[in-house]
């Protein structure tokens, strides 16, 4: 009996001593390869990620396509090791397709496996602007004029700019003036890292903590 209650209590110290994981995060959102150190006592991540929107051609009018957005929760990592971070760059071919070639830990924006995906994978862009015009999505994957980006702080939608014919931060696809053959900015691709007590994507603490 005396045993057991030396065992019990032992236990106890180890379950009320653990250390409680650190908050922190990391945005990536300057399109390259990069890499990424796991801090001390951290064991477990969750990331979040958007590809690049596709670009715009005035000639024909074609809008861009929107990215791909996707989180993962609790992902096991080893403290001091050193990761690869890959974001997207806008795609290499054609400029209206998306480009979700981001990734990290594993995972990528490409891949429907093990985690939440939202939106288009921006392959279905070329679609003249007269049948888009005024069509504004509501996420980074929506493709339009006017695409909504993703703001991976928040997960809040962010509005185009309307005057230029940009797409929103991150993901959304650019748009076209059909008067003015002008083109505007697609919204550029990010990734991020948080990790912490009690935090998940997409709406669980995940502010600057």
């Amino acid at each position: 009996m005396l045993l057991n209650m030396v065992m019990a209590a032992h236990q106890g110290r180890l379950r009320w001593g653990r250390r409680p994981t650190p908050n922190g995060q990391v945005l990536f959102d300057t399109p390259g390869t990069f890499q990424w150190t796991c801090p001390e006592g951290v064991t477990k991540v969750c990331i979040a990620m958007v590809g690049h929107g596709g670009t715009a051609n005035r000639d024909p009018s074609y809008v861009g396509g929107g990215a791909n957005i996707r989180y993962i929760n609790d992902i096991d990592v080893v403290p001091g090791q050193v990761y690869g971070i890959v974001v997207a760059r806008p795609h290499p071919h054609f400029a209206g397709n998306a480009n979700n070639n981001c990734g990290a830990l594993g995972y990528s924006c490409t891949s429907p496996l093990k985690g939440v995906v939202q939106g288009w994978n921006g392959g279905e862009s070329r679609v003249s602007i007269a049948q888009n015009a005024n069509r504004f999505g509501n996420s980074a994957g929506n493709l339009g004029t006017h695409g909504h980006g993703i703001d991976l702080r928040t997960f809040n939608t962010v509005p185009p700019n309307s005057a230029t014919f940009s797409g929103g931060n991150y993901g959304a696809g650019a748009g076209v003036s059909n008067q003015w053959r002008m083109t505007g900015a697609a919204g550029r691709s990010a990734l991020r890292i948080i990790w912490g007590e009690d935090r998940t994507f997409p709406d669980k603490n995940i502010g600057d903590l």
